[in-house]
């Protein structure tokens, strides 16, 4: 089978590593994948790495972010910029006849429409919520751009239980799969026992990662670390993520200062190896309000970390309560804090619900079962 896969970015964020990884799984199993990018970046030459071929076609969003309608100029000027890209994209696919074209982020859409106009069978792979999770508004209107969605899918591809359970308001749910992700760790988890995350002394380390932004919640996390610290307790707790809104870092920054947390939280901007501070920590914490799916929280568990988790959306399909991790109202810092305050004082657990998270983790998520979904799909689609 020959797929041309459509990227929103050139970056690897989590869409991003889930097409790595499919990409991956499918090139070992013979078939052929073309990857198309809007710019050129680090994605290039991972993909290429893992046998796909890529090319890079400049090609704009339907969405922007904020809740108020682009202007009329706006709205001209990427309904220009759409045009182009449909009309080169249309030509690449001429050239390389593939079985089956999938847009991989509700984000754009200029491959779908390009797809279309020439007969070819095509997929819509949704990781986000959009407007919950990531404030993203679509430029012609939900209601409009979930109509579109629909007409020009053979499938649409969500990867949680919670985002099925959301789109199914909107759209057909005989169109609808589930397709979770592998989430490759690359076989840093073999090195990793989850015993090893026992230690009787010294500070219990916790770590937050994903982006610096109002929808992660870091804040929950600072004060319930602060709540900590009035307990006589020794925790640390380290952010990392990229840091794009300035304001809220700034924010965050300023709330050390004032919660005395200075010696106790460490702030991690980028590192090309973000899996060695989960190795590193031992409790890893999801305050989102809204996640999608939780590829954090999976590469947690397969490291043998347990998982506190804001009791929404997708992290709820991920930790059983007392089993593999703890969950807690979203937004309680208080909560939170005695969730955390039960593995400082009973550190045993640490070691025990690690083990069940890797586990569990293990055996649910893998190369193997994500590739057989997608090409099962994938057939349905194209007979």
């Amino acid at each position: 089978m020959k797929i041309v896969w459509i990227s929103h970015s050139q970056k690897l964020g989590g869409a991003e590593r889930s097409l790595l990884e499919a990409t991956r799984g499918l090139v070992e199993k013979g078939h052929h994948v073309h990857v198309l990018l809007p710019s050129p970046g680090e994605l290039v030459e991972t993909l290429n790495a893992s046998g796909a071929l890529t090319r890079v076609i400049p090609y704009a969003w339907w969405v922007h972010e904020g809740a108020l309608p682009l202007s009329r100029g706006r709205q001209m000027h990427k309904l220009a910029s759409h045009l182009r890209a449909v009309l080169r994209i249309r030509a690449f696919l001429r050239r390389t006849h593939p079985d089956i074209v999938v847009t991989n982020t509700l984000t754009i859409c200029a491959g779908a429409i390009a797809a279309r106009s020439l007969g070819l069978p095509h997929c819509w792979y949704i990781h986000e919520f959009g407007e919950e999770d990531h404030g993203l508004f679509f430029d012609v209107g939900r209601a409009r751009a979930l109509r579109i969605i629909n007409y020009l899918s053979r499938a649409i591809l969500v990867n949680s239980q919670s985002l099925f359970d959301h789109f199914a308001q909107f759209l057909p749910t005989d169109k609808l799969r589930l397709a979770r992700y592998a989430v490759d760790t690359s076989g840093l988890e073999a090195r990793v026992a989850a015993t090893e995350a026992v230690r009787p002394e010294g500070p219990l380390k916790l770590i937050l990662m994903g982006q610096i932004a109002p929808g992660k919640r870091q804040k929950d996390a600072l004060r319930a670390l602060a709540l900590l610290v009035e307990r006589k307790m020794d925790v640390h707790l380290t952010l990392v993520g990229s840091e794009h809104d300035a304001a809220y870092s700034a924010l965050l920054r300023q709330m050390v200062d004032e919660l005395n947390l200075g010696s106790r939280v460490e702030f991690v901007a980028f590192s090309p190896h973000p899996l060695d501070y989960l190795a590193a920590a031992d409790v890893v914490l999801m305050c989102s309000r809204r996640e999608a799916f939780g590829r954090v929280t999976v590469e947690a568990m397969k490291l043998g970390k347990p998982v506190i988790g804001a009791n929404n959306a997708g992290t709820t399909e991920l930790i059983q309560d007392g089993v593999n991790g703890f969950l807690y109202p979203c937004g309680d810092a208080h909560a939170l804090a005695t969730k955390i305050e039960i593995f400082e004082r009973e550190r045993h657990l640490i070691g025990e619900m690690g083990y069940n998270a890797q586990e569990w983790a293990l055996q649910t998520f893998s190369l193997e079962n994500y590739s057989e979904t997608l090409l099962g799909i994938f057939g349905e689609s194209t007979r």
